[in-house]
């Protein structure tokens, strides 16, 4: 067995198998979270320095509707129960009933019992469902059918397939860095089509703007490491037979070895081929971390932060245009996103897996960029309304700090007035800030946020800004960890 995700602190294993953890490189976890494939809700203790299921006893749906808030699902909620507790847990988080009307993370306290013996099961979402029950990029696979995949989306630029991607709710998309590297990394090139199996058809279909891309920010484009980005759309998916999430994978999940998985896209049915025009799924098994980092495989250049899948004779594999893509697996009754579609050595070859972002290690972060976006009311106004103007070339990109403006405090002499709130990696910006009647470019400068300030006009524009962090910076293609080749 493999135990996909990260374990607290002191915590062992339970299984004779792999485990994969997150490392230092990531960013910390959570407050909350959820476990194992019955979305146990656990909270991290920061005294003891480990994670606690939370007691049933006098929880209620709208401490589960704070819990998914506090996830970065503003607007989602599924379902909240009560299951038999199976994980022979000593110690628990109890709710104080009595605290009053404080934070419900200050409601909970220690307790070594819980006498319903029920610890709470949250479902923010419902994922990981298909309205049809055949199993059936892709080398080796089989024509999709309406509802097989519905999470699978493809990603255009100027109206060609680039990448694929997964729904992991109405607004979310999840891909992979490498589709979004310089010149890609603006979210106006992008446009999403999802519930569509034929490319030649997309053309008449719902299109969906994306609003911002946010790639991992340890994401290495020479190894390939820590390959997978977030997509924000401008506007909700609505979600049909059709179209519907997967399931992000809890950590403390239990997969087999060689667990079966699938893998869905537009890609090339053969090495150097043209993107297929319908959609293609073939089942691929795991490949246990050790055996595809041998020498006679990928030698050591796969990570923690990723996983291989295929067959080792070669015949099924994700291709070029499936990068970004699902890798999914069926676990108590629930599709889950287990990987990315990343990289590989041609297509198909024998000892030539391919190789996938491990989304496992990456849940944290992702619940951080929805919860961080979600939680700043008018954000994703400023960040749509700034867009688009022609101001930032898409190859003149700096790390951006969103900030808020000291009561009072302004003066468009002064360089830094702002307090930051939190990091957002994007492309360089100009925000119109109307209490100001400014643009505002706000860009990370050894550690400090400068300010560049210009009055607006009388139609509420600026002129060009400029912005010495970027001026004179270069797109480069991306260089290819050797001797593999990036699948899309």
């Amino acid at each position: 067995m493999v135990c996909m995700g990260s374990v607290g602190v002191g915590q062992q294993s339970e299984d004779t198998g792999l485990e994969l953890r997150t490392h230092g490189a990531f960013l910390s976890p959570s407050t909350v979270r959820l476990y194992g494939q019955s979305f146990i809700l656990q909270v991290y203790s920061s005294q003891r320095k480990a994670w606690y299921p939370v007691c049933q006893d006098d929880w209620s749906e709208s401490y589960g509707r704070a819990a998914c808030k506090d996830m970065g699902y503003k607007n989602n909620f599924y379902s909240s129960q009560g299951i038999p507790d199976q994980s022979g847990a000593t110690s628990f988080m109890k709710l104080n009933v009595s605290a009053g009307n404080v934070d419900l993370y200050k409601k909970l306290y220690h307790s070594d019992s819980c006498s319903s013996r029920m610890v709470v099961s949250l479902r923010c979402i419902e994922c990981g469902v298909r309205s049809v029950k055949r199993q059936s990029r892709i080398v080796g696979g089989l024509n999709a059918s309406p509802g097989d995949w519905p999470w699978q989306v493809s990603l255009h630029v100027q109206g060609v397939h680039v990448c694929g991607g997964s729904i992991i709710t109405p607004e979310w998309i999840v891909t992979a860095a490498h589709c979004v590297e310089e010149p890609l990394s603006s979210p106006r090139y992008w446009t999403a089509f999802a519930g569509i199996l034929r490319q030649s058809l997309m053309f008449y279909g719902s299109r969906h703007q994306v609003e911002k891309v946010i790639s991992h920010p340890n994401y290495d484009s020479k190894t390939k490491n820590n390959d997978i980005a977030l997509m924000k759309l401008q506007t909700p998916l609505a979600f049909n037979d059709l179209v519907k999430p997967v399931c992000l994978p809890n950590p403390g999940m239990m997969l087999d070895l060689d667990q079966e998985c699938w893998i869905s896209g537009w890609g090339a049915t053969y090495e150097k081929g043209k993107t297929s025009d319908v959609l293609n799924a073939a089942m691929v098994p795991l490949i246990e971390p050790s055996k595809c980092n041998s020498k006679y495989i990928y030698n050591n250049l796969i990570t923690p932060a990723m996983i291989c899948a295929g067959f080792l004779q070669g015949s099924v594999d994700s291709c070029q245009g499936d990068s970004g893509g699902p890798l999914v697996t069926l676990k108590n009754g629930i599709w889950w996103l287990i990987g990315d579609t990343s990289w590989g050595s041609g297509c198909a070859k024998a000892l030539r897996p391919g190789v996938y972002g491990n989304v496992t290690v990456f849940t944290d972060w992702i619940y951080q960029q929805m919860r961080v976006i979600s939680s700043i009311p008018g954000l994703s106004m400023f960040l749509s309304s700034s867009r688009g103007s022609g101001r930032i070339a898409p190859w003149q990109k700096a790390d951006t700090f969103m900030t808020q403006a000291s009561p009072g405090s302004f003066h468009p002499s002064v360089p830094d007035p702002f307090t930051p709130l939190f990091p957002i990696p994007m492309i360089s910006q100009s925000l119109y800030m109307p209490t100001l009647g400014l643009w505002c470019l706000y860009n990370l400068e050894g550690g400090s946020v400068n300010l560049t300030g210009l009055p607006a006009s009388a139609d509420g524009r600026a002129g060009l800004i400029e912005s010495p962090l970027v001026q004179g910076q270069q797109s480069q293609a991306p260089t290819q960890p050797s001797p593999t080749h990036i699948l899309g």
